[in-house]
């Protein structure tokens, strides 16, 4: 809700709005609804609007969850904004860097989860027009895609359960965002564990009873938790307090966690026996991040920053031995992905490569626009 604020600290509603709003003379306010950008003439005097919206722009960046939308205006009448997002799309590459051919259609990509046979894709991409994420399936033999979740909020994430009936994912409701279990044959979903902590779920066992997931509350940063499924007791921390870490991944055989911490001075990838005890073995030693398993967990593979994409080899039996890191893609290529996974057979890999980096195009600009707007 738009609403207008006097003096004396009281407020009346002007009109419905999830945005942020600005003020131009002599008496407009512009904001964003459903990705356009929109004016709205104000009577001040008596605290109401004169008339209706009317549209400016038919597209501007914009974010549902937090209102954020990208323009500014001035009292002179000039306005600026950014019309429209990021484009990105999953492309396949091989273990030489080479781009195998696109797997699925261009849009706004934020993560993406293989299933473990390598047949279905899960994703979460951008709702144009809100700019928030929704969850999408995608037959990656037959190139059909299907949507997971269609909420207003924002719903990212997405990780397989064993047995490919039902998935975990993070979804915005009211509040911070959740982990929430969903069955993909009925579409029925619950939350798993309120908090007052945003969780993003990481990983979880092979026989599907207890969930790996990273949460953030207001007294720390991003911490590695543990929880059963099977029964309400609480989560369990995976690391000492004051260790903090958003990237966490557990072993196909649930035996091992990789995680990446700034414990030394910079975000480096460690590996530990789960669920313990053991000391944390350092597997990378010029930056890491954006860690994945190959499907029989005997390679471990991470983003350096600047030697790219990097596979360790790791055994369990008889000890947890971690092998010397060996970079596979180079950094010209790496560099460019925002997620990436990794293929059953472990010699591709699937990765979200950017096409349209919305912050490098022009801006739009009208000047003098309130002077044409309707009801002058």
């Amino acid at each position: 809700m738009i609403r207008l604020a006097t003096q004396d600290g009281k407020s009346r509603a002007l009109f419905e709005g999830r945005s942020a709003v600005q003020f131009t003379e002599p008496d407009l306010l512009v904001f964003a609804r459903e990705g356009v950008l929109y004016g709205q003439h104000i009577d001040w005097r008596a605290g109401r609007v004169r008339g209706g919206p009317f549209a400016i722009s038919d597209s501007v960046r914009y974010f549902y969850s937090t209102g954020t939308a990208a323009f500014a205006t001035s009292a002179g009448g000039t306005l600026v904004f950014q019309p429209g997002g990021d484009v990105n799309r999953p492309f396949w590459f091989d273990r030489e860097g080479k781009n195998l051919g696109a797997a699925a259609p261009s849009g706004d990509y934020l993560d993406l989860a293989l299933s473990r046979d390598g047949r279905t894709l899960l994703f979460s991409r951008t709702w144009p027009g809100i700019g928030t994420y929704d969850i999408w399936s995608f037959d990656l033999a037959r190139g059909v895609e299907s949507r997971l979740t269609s909420n207003r909020g924002s719903e990212f994430s997405p990780l397989w359960m064993p047995g490919g009936r039902t998935i975990v994912h993070t979804a915005q409701t009211e509040g911070l965002p959740q982990i929430f279990l969903r069955d993909l044959e009925s579409g029925s979903e619950k939350l798993l564990r309120p908090s007052d902590g945003f969780q993003i779920p990481s990983g979880t066992t092979p026989d599907g009873k207890t969930l790996i997931y990273v949460e953030r509350t207001e007294r720390s940063g991003f911490t590695p938790r543990r929880m059963r499924l099977d029964d309400d007791s609480p989560s369990v921390p995976l690391l000492p307090a004051g260790i903090h870490t958003e990237s966490v991944r557990l072993s196909p055989d649930g035996r091992t966690l990789a995680l990446i911490t700034d414990e030394s001075g910079a975000p480096e990838a460690y590996v530990m026996p789960f669920p313990g005890p053991g000391a944390r073995v350092r597997v990378s030693n010029d930056g890491a991040a954006g860690m994945r398993w190959s499907s029989d967990g005997r390679e471990l593979f991470y983003l350096a920053p600047r030697t790219g994409l990097m596979a360790v080899a790791v055994t369990t039996t008889p000890m947890l031995t971690v092998g010397r890191p060996a970079r596979i893609v180079p950094p010209e290529i790496a560099g460019r992905w925002r997620g990436y996974e990794v293929a059953s057979d472990g010699r591709r890999f699937l990765a979200i490569v950017p096409e349209v980096n919305a912050n490098l195009l022009p801006l739009s600009v009208i000047v003098n626009w309130p002077a044409a707007s309707p009801g002058k």
